[in-house]
């Protein structure tokens, strides 16, 4: 009797004029490569033993920090609306009656409630963006950085081990896989010091969303950042959530959260914000004294 051979699942799709939003469902994640870009000449990348991942380029003195690729970018897009939508929603002023029920509920039940939050938004991302959660160790500084401060703070609260380190990863691999996200945190970071967050947090954060703000060049596109921030300010005003961020801020490598050298490089190109204060213009002076003796090359790459 003949064995059965092996043979390659393949399921017919349908047709594209059955389906009412035609985009690109063989390979979704080709729509966030949607524009030309003109990109340096990629050369090779990095893995170093004290962590990240560094892409360098042809002529250019510093790597850029990070691996984004289209497939992680796609997912991470899906959980960062997400994200963006649940913060937004669970600081609305119509809620107070409900926030100040949970703030005077006892201790245990309040962190049933914000495991239970967790858990389930946890296990929404994590259908889609798991493949691409990296190792700790392969982090860029910045998001390993907000990794261990986020779950650490999630524990000195009373939160489960587990489900804060799960919570911490889904929330750093939107930062890690979106450059813009990144770079505008480290970018107000470095107009701040530890001590003057530990001195008034909720101040202080508030006055880095606004800055955020006033570097946007399109209004409508950060301001995410200061209502989340603000939201983080409100539950600050309560001594013992102020205490437990101050000593997660104590304990933290603060420089881990700003601009180095190479940032500082890299972001001297990013016309969609106005980086380290200064425009587009202001910034495109400093990049030519650097690179005196010719620009490094750069490809336009098209999308297929």
């Amino acid at each position: 009797m003949e064995e059965n051979k092996l043979q390659p699942l393949s399921i017919p799709v349908p047709p594209d004029w059955v389906f009412k939003y035609r985009k690109n469902r063989l390979a979704p994640a080709q729509e966030v490569m949607q524009q030309q870009q003109a990109m340096f000449i990629w050369e090779r990348m990095e893995y170093p033993e004290t962590g990240g991942q560094l892409a360098w380029f042809n002529g250019v003195p510093y790597p850029a920090k990070g691996h984004p690729f289209p497939e992680a970018i796609y997912a991470v897009n899906f959980v960062k609306r997400m994200t963006r939508n649940s913060i937004i929603g669970l600081i609305q002023k119509d809620l107070w009656k409900e926030y100040i029920g949970f703030f005077l509920s006892f201790p245990k039940h309040r962190i049933k409630k914000i495991e239970r939050f967790l858990t389930m938004y946890t296990d929404i991302a994590n259908r889609v963006i798991s493949p691409y959660i990296l190792e700790d160790q392969y982090l860029s500084p910045c998001s390993r950085e907000i990794l261990k401060f986020t779950k650490l703070f999630l524990m000195k609260i009373g939160v489960n081990s587990e489900i804060a380190q799960n919570f911490a990863e889904v929330f750093t691999a939107q930062i890690e896989y979106d450059n813009a996200y990144r770079l505008r945190i480290e970018d107000a970071m470095s107009e701040t010091t530890k001590e003057k967050i530990i001195e008034n947090p909720g101040k202080e954060l508030v006055r880095l969303g606004q800055i955020i703000m006033s570097r946007e060049p399109n209004k409508g596109t950060g301001e995410s950042f200061p209502k989340i921030l603000g939201g983080i300010a409100k539950i600050l005003q309560f001594p013992w959530y102020k205490k437990i961020f101050n000593e997660c801020v104590k304990e933290s490598n603060f420089e881990n959260f700003q601009l180095d050298e190479g940032d500082r490089y890299h972001v001297l190109l990013w016309a969609d914000y106005n980086f380290l204060g200064k425009s587009l213009d202001e910034r495109i002076k400093i990049y030519s004294e650097i690179h005196k003796d010719g620009f490094p090359q750069r490809i336009i790459y098209k999308p297929q």
